[in-house]
């Protein structure tokens, strides 16, 4: 994606800041969204819920890959979930996790907007 924002993982600026200008990246590339759950605006994790064009979701997470930076990987064993499922695999990690960030993500092609967060 041309838009995205990379702040690295060093960078020191807050969780927060760095979701809003990712949301931004999508308000201009025209990507509809939905913030589930504010996380802690310092230093929160992010979960993303990908909708797909067939209704079937992907949940991604945040985490650290080997140099340190962020990336994302899959939360489920399985890579798309039904609604159902995926609805109720984040009311459990949101009730887990009072600092997590949670953004629903609809995507046509399957894309993660923030793979470069």
């Amino acid at each position: 994606m041309s838009d995205s924002v990379s702040f690295g993982s060093s960078s020191g600026v807050p969780t927060g800041f760095r979701i809003a200008a990712q949301l931004r990246a999508c308000d201009q590339n025209f990507i509809p969204y939905y913030v589930l759950q504010r996380g802690n605006e310092s230093s929160g994790t992010l979960l993303l819920s990908l909708i797909q064009a067939d209704r079937r979701i992907k949940i991604m997470g945040q985490s650290r890959n080997e140099p340190g930076l962020s990336a994302f990987t899959y939360v489920h064993r399985e890579e798309s979930l039904a609604p159902d499922q995926a609805d109720e695999y984040i009311r459990r990690a949101m009730k887990r996790d009072p600092d997590l960030w949670v953004i629903e993500i609809e995507t046509k092609d399957g894309v993660n907007p923030f793979e470069d967060f």
